[in-house]
């Protein structure tokens, strides 16, 4: 017996129907709806983590710990405003409960600052060799032409992240970082804001420098919010430092590779993305600056 038909069975539950998600499984009853979770013991050591620091935002489960799977109240709910600063504060609250400062060795400074020179290193050269294929056509298809006349676009975006990176780098040994505990998976699909606000997958959880959780965040929700309002109710409640913050303007201009290895239409549809992502940050990062330098005058 699978252990989600032993726990059907053991809680009696009259299944209607079941759907399989990436990290989880919805059980549908006519009273509730169930979230299912195949192996939870990672969860369970978190959710220990979650009551240990009065952490408010996890949601309790209500099988018996001496289950290997977890069975959870599932609430639906709308991915409206309230629902998306409501997940922010969710976020800003985990790490400023969890938060520590610390400081790289120079040998690990220069490993860490070397992966994310060869991050973007290795972003220019993609370009760079698709220009030189891309030229060698008389009459490039319109998902080449596309590229052409927006690399400009693309390559300021690389040199942007560079540059604050050197910048980062330069100011380091007068600075601290900040590590906390990371949901890492920072969809809105992941949030709950019903009837109680929770994160429903914590599996990935894992101890990183502070600003990776809005770095993710950023990447994955550009398209769909006000970036500028959400950022700046995540400061009210835990503000980067101007050393994070280079940091995480480094991270979010480095642009992604556009493979081209679909149909045209694909292709075309990928890359206008990946320039909506780079016009918007460097909209936004301008937005940030203009706003540091008000409040500092």
């Amino acid at each position: 017996m699978s252990s989600l038909s032993e726990c059907c069975s053991k809680y009696s539950l009259s299944v209607q129907k079941i759907q399989y998600c990436n990290s989880y499984t919805l059980i549908y009853t006519k009273q509730n709806t169930y979230l299912f979770l195949e192996d939870d013991s990672f969860r369970r050591k978190t959710f220990s983590l979650f009551k240990n620091i009065d952490y408010p935002f996890f949601q309790e489960s209500i099988n018996k710990d001496e289950d290997s799977y977890g069975l959870y109240l599932y609430y639906e709910d709308e991915c409206d405003d309230f629902k998306k600063n409501k997940m922010i504060q969710a976020l800003a609250c985990l790490h400023y409960k969890t938060m520590f400062t610390f400081q790289y060795s120079q040998q690990q400074l220069l490993e860490f600052y070397h992966s994310i020179n060869n991050e973007i290193q290795d972003v220019l050269d993609y370009y760079d060799d698709l220009m030189d294929y891309i030229q060698s056509f008389s009459f490039p298809r319109i998902d080449y032409y596309c590229l052409i006349i927006n690399i400009s676009l693309i390559f300021h975006s690389i040199y942007q992240a560079s540059y604050y990176l050197e910048k980062w780098y330069q100011h380091y040994n007068n600075s601290v970082l900040r590590k906390a505990f990371l949901i890492q998976d920072t969809s809105f699909h992941n949030f709950c804001c019903s009837q109680k606000s929770y994160f429903y997958n914590i599996s990935q959880c894992r101890e990183d420098l502070m600003i990776y959780d809005f770095v993710s965040f950023y990447r994955s929700n550009f398209d769909c919010c006000d970036m500028r309002e959400l950022f700046s109710e995540y400061q009210k409640i835990l503000p980067y430092s101007e050393d994070e913050l280079d940091l995480f303007f480094c991270l979010i201009s480095i642009p992604a590779k556009v493979l081209f290895d679909s149909s045209i239409y694909d292709n075309t549809v990928l890359l206008n993305h990946e320039l909506n992502y780079i016009r918007k940050t460097e909209q936004f990062i301008s937005e940030k600056n203009k706003e540091n330098e008000e409040t500092n005058k």
